[in-house]
């Protein structure tokens, strides 16, 4: 909770997700997002065009889940998509590599590429946690449920030492492997990035925060944020690194080829996710013009897409500002709840 006060923010509860590739409109609210709310923007149901944007509004009150991180003391969270997951410090990480290697006193993997132990084999005192996308040529419905934090669980996969779990609302599998892997599960919740694009009424800007441009885009951050501007063509933060790497503002107008100042995936301990903003004025190396994006969300003026790449700890979108031939990169740092990041994300706006 520190990070939220120094934010000047409260913690709100978690708004309701919007499912599929559809088009998210979301308006400014009159109010915070604590308690009820009244009048939710409604979304395009279209999951393939981006198309014309209803015009409805809910009149009816919804009562809002609060999300409460489980990470357990001493602990680090880990985030892949929709879904969280948290292991000791002393952990390994690895990310999106072929194989899973069993290193002491433990290891996560994370992202897709993940096809099983790696040579030599381990014993089953090495706890391996993998956490990535939905398992293609498996059959992850019909098998045993179970419920964990809130979260329906669909085992897909059981023997003395490996549990395989399909989670439906969060669209990822978790794979335990080994003794003391199975106390990571109770820390499996909601990530950040599903908190920051739910469907819902934009949050209120803090008093305390600042209003900045760049690249014709204006957006707020907390006032005590160090901004810091590069000139350097490479991957913003988050652009093939899994979390942000230090909280502040970075603005950086690509004029000259120069090597990322954030870090970069692979095998490495447990980095604590944080808060920051990035914003690169053209496409960068890592994400170049013809990256993939999905869905797109409109605020204010803007169109928002989610660069399909690297769903870690950072969320990064390709942003078309209205009268510009270019859209910049957008990367926001998702952290604790992800109530600052919502509230960086919808006060973006165009300059003037």
């Amino acid at each position: 909770m520190g990070i939220l006060r120094q934010a000047g923010l409260a913690q709100p509860p978690i708004p309701s997700r919007a499912n599929g590739d559809a088009l998210l409109t979301v308006s400014p609210a009159r109010r915070t997002l604590s308690g009820r709310l009244g009048g939710i923007a409604c979304v395009l149901v279209s999951a393939l065009a981006l198309g014309t944007l209803c015009g409805c509004t809910s009149t009816a009150t919804t009562k809002l889940r609060s999300v409460v991180p489980a990470t357990l003391k001493g602990w680090v969270p880990i985030a892949y998509g929709n879904a969280q997951i948290s292991v000791p410090s002393d952990w390994k990480v690895e990310y999106e590599q072929a194989c899973w290697f069993m290193r002491t006193p433990g290891t996560v993997e994370v992202g897709p590429g993940g096809n099983g132990i790696c040579a030599p084999y381990g014993g089953r005192a090495v706890p391996v946690v993998a956490l990535g996308p939905r398992p293609a040529l498996v059959k992850v419905t019909g098998g045993p449920r179970r419920s964990m934090n809130g979260l329906t669980l669909i085992r897909y996969l059981h023997s003395a030492a490996e549990t395989s779990y399909f989670i439906p609302s969060l669209d990822v599998a978790l794979t335990l492997i080994g003794e003391g892997a199975q106390q990571v599960l109770r820390t499996l919740t909601e990530s950040p990035r599903s908190w920051v694009l739910a469907s819902g009424p934009a949050p209120v800007v803090p008093s305390t925060w600042r209003s900045l441009s760049f690249a014709g885009v204006n957006f707020a951050v907390p006032a005590t944020w160090p901004v810091l501007h590069y000139d350097t063509y490479g991957p913003p933060c988050g652009g093939g690194s899994p979390v942000f790497g230090t909280t502040g503002v970075f603005l950086d107008t690509d004029s000259k080829l120069a090597v990322s100042h954030c870090g970069e995936l692979g095998y490495l301990s447990p980095k604590q996710a944080t808060d920051g903003l990035s914003i690169n004025r053209i496409p960068t190396q890592f994400f170049p013009a013809s990256t993939r994006y999905g869905k797109c969300l409109r605020v204010h003026d803007l169109t928002a897409c989610l660069a399909t790449l690297y769903p870690y700890s950072v969320l990064v979108l390709r942003v078309s500002v209205p009268g510009r031939p270019k859209p910049v990169i957008v990367s926001i740092g998702l952290a604790g709840t992800g109530v600052v990041a919502r509230t960086i994300l919808y006060s973006l706006r165009p300059t003037g």
